[in-house]
């Protein structure tokens, strides 16, 4: 299989080294506008084919798929580009910047019968990927409610960038700071939420940086189908958090997605506090558990940082390969991007 990436920032040298790892896969073509990068690039993973023109590149290597990692305003017209030429195409968070380019994107992709997948890794974590199919399964029952909370350092180099330039790219998105981070969290909710849901959401510059908001809390109902779901994103809050836990009719799932902990909970079959003490020793057995494998993990080359990003990489791969579905579907690219578009609309009236 035959890939290219364009946009050399960051995140792409961990898509490239992820690659590398994935059996039958081949890096035939980097693309970036800025010669500079695009050449101590190309030097450090060994990528002869490098290109200025991203449209150069799709006709001279031929890629099977494409990694469009570059900031968010050019990931519709760079996905429309590629799937025109035949490529499956993954796309980094958020996939698009609305609704509509969403739509037009998969319309496009089922007329080529090419796939689309968008970089929410996350969901390939150890952690969250078990507690999703727990829940997918229907063992904790019906999903009654979901709750997120992401945390987001604007300290680090990252937050410092955009905070300093009032023109980045980050200050430019309709949604600016929430609309790069939350697919993340929104990932979560999406699969269980159903179509028929309303939302509301509320922000404030609780630091007053006076450049963006930087708290955010979204809650989302769904009355018929009885299942509701709150997102709390802030920058106000150590240590660094992203957790996620399922309210269900039968038992709630909790997981932790920085230390990639899983925590299924339920009544105890014995009443009173001796129930209760059970309960805790049988959480602290689960995590003495989890805690060998992911020693077991981490020293066997199984659970590092990108992991993750490998495993929904892979997969995505797999898709093309037997025509199956794409790690995230297209049913859940659509209610991220309204979601995401909903929000927008409210946190500019207010």
């Amino acid at each position: 299989m035959k890939i290219a990436i364009v946009g050399l920032g960051q995140i792409a040298d961990a898509h490239i080294c992820e690659i590398k790892k994935i059996k039958g896969c081949k890096v035939v073509g980097i693309c970036d506008k800025v010669n500079s990068i695009l050449t101590m690039f190309s030097q450090r993973h060994g990528i002869k084919n490098k290109y200025t023109e991203f449209k150069t590149m799709l006709k001279e290597t031929e890629p099977d798929v494409v990694h469009i990692t570059t900031p968010p305003p050019s990931h519709f017209s760079l996905g429309k580009e590629a799937i025109r030429q035949g490529c499956s195409t993954y796309i980094e968070k958020p996939f698009t910047l609305s609704l509509n380019e969403t739509e037009e994107l998969i319309t496009l992709a089922n007329k080529k019968k090419v796939k689309l997948c968008v970089g929410t890794d996350c969901l390939y974590y150890t952690a969250m990927y078990k507690a999703m199919e727990f829940v997918k399964k229907g063992k904790i029952g019906r999903v009654t409610h979901i709750e997120t909370v992401m945390s987001y350092d604007l300290t680090g180099i990252f937050g410092k960038v955009f905070l300093s330039n009032p023109s980045h790219w980050v200050n430019k998105l309709p949604g600016k700071l929430f609309q790069n981070i939350i697919s993340h969290p929104l990932s979560a909710i999406v699969p269980f939420i159903g179509d028929t849901y309303k939302t509301f959401a509320w922000a404030s510059d609780f630091s007053e940086n006076g450049m963006v908001s930087d708290e955010l809390r979204l809650q989302i109902f769904n009355e018929k189908e009885k299942i509701t779901a709150s997102l709390v994103f802030t920058s106000n809050i150590k240590p660094a958090t992203f957790q996620v836990r399922y309210y269900g009719t039968k038992k709630s799932v909790y997981f932790d997605n920085i230390l990639n902990t899983l925590s299924i909970e339920k009544t105890p079959s014995i009443p009173s506090r001796i129930g209760e003490l059970i309960k805790i020793k049988n959480n602290i057995t689960s995590l003495k558990k989890q805690l060998w494998h992911m020693l077991k993990g981490y020293f066997t080359g199984k659970e590092q940082y990108f992991s993750g990003m490998n495993r929904m990489i892979s997969t995505f791969y797999d898709s093309i390969k037997h025509n199956t579905q794409p790690p995230v579907s297209y049913t859940e690219l659509r209610r991220t991007a309204k979601i995401m578009d909903e929000m927008i609309v409210q946190l500019r009236r207010k």
